[in-house]
């Protein structure tokens, strides 16, 4: 008899033990384990549904355009370079509408948020014409184009950044007006910095 009552005595001091140790497990799955599991299963869907032309951003932070997409990886432009990274490599996919209300798919229609003193030198404007008339094609040029010529000449600040920051423009926008300056021949290619030498001076 004390043998068996001894037994249900410890039995009866394991149960609080096991139903608090059921309960840790529980709150560890429910706030750890399921969500990570979640995200894993998210991020793999992204990736499954990755697609030529989705804007992306890497862990790296860098954001480009999806131009081709292989089986564990996917090439992206970024300005004037095609860079490729694997699949693990990706960040997020960059929201389009997000995207085309910050002017980043938009890149013509927005303007500064601020009057800049730029953009009111006739000898930029006549530069740029003159450029513009040895391009063979059609070019819808950005309506920002000639007060950031200005910016970036009187300033010495051809960047991507510079102008983002001074314009209040999207990075995508930034990086479109910079392309069409070097399409012009206003400034170099990239060099892998940020800053670009600048080949036309007007004044």
């Amino acid at each position: 008899m004390y043998i068996i009552a001894a037994q249900q005595q410890g039995v009866g001091s394991i149960l609080p033990s096991l139903v608090m140790m059921a309960l840790v497990f529980g709150v560890f799955y429910f706030m750890l384990i399921r969500p990570q599991k979640k995200q894993q299963k998210k991020f793999q869907d992204t990736m499954n549904e990755l697609k030529v032309g989705d804007q992306i951003v890497t862990r790296g932070g860098v954001r480009g355009k999806i131009v081709e997409l292989k089986a564990d990886s996917f090439v992206i432009q970024s300005g004037n370079t095609q860079i490729e990274f694997l699949k693990q490599a990706l960040s997020y996919v960059e929201d389009p509408t997000k995207q085309s209300n910050e002017g980043v798919n938009s890149e013509f229609q927005n303007v500064p948020v601020q009057p800049l003193p730029y953009g009111n030198d006739k000898r930029f404007s006549d530069k740029l014409d003159e450029l513009k008339s040895n391009i063979n094609e059609e070019i819808e040029y950005d309506l920002l184009l000639e007060d950031v010529y200005e910016f970036i000449v009187i300033e010495d600040k051809a960047s991507v950044k510079e102008i983002s920051n001074t314009f209040r423009l999207s990075e995508g926008r930034a990086t479109e007006i910079m392309n069409q300056l070097a399409l012009l021949g206003v400034v170099g290619e990239s060099t892998g910095t940020d800053y670009r030498q600048i080949l036309v001076d007007p004044r």
